[in-house]
């Protein structure tokens, strides 16, 4: 819902309904794909849906309005 937003760990877990440990494993995952990347700011990990268009866009396209889930 939010393709250009970063997050940070504790706020993915409150919008997933995941506790931490299940939710570390889940975004190294993703980031070890490429299909999440991840960014320190002020010494916070935040995530963020890749910058890499090919693998972007089908997400994005999926998650946009009117596609059925």
């Amino acid at each position: 819902m939010h393709p250009n937003g970063k997050f940070d760990r504790a706020t993915i877990c409150y919008a997933l309904d995941y506790n931490s440990l299940d939710i570390d494993r889940e975004l190294e995952a993703l980031v070890q794909t490429g299909l999440v990347d991840i960014e320190i700011q002020g010494g916070v990990p935040l995530y963020s849906l890749t910058t890499n268009e090919e693998k972007r866009r089908p997400i994005v396209e999926w998650a946009g309005p009117g596609h059925r889930h």
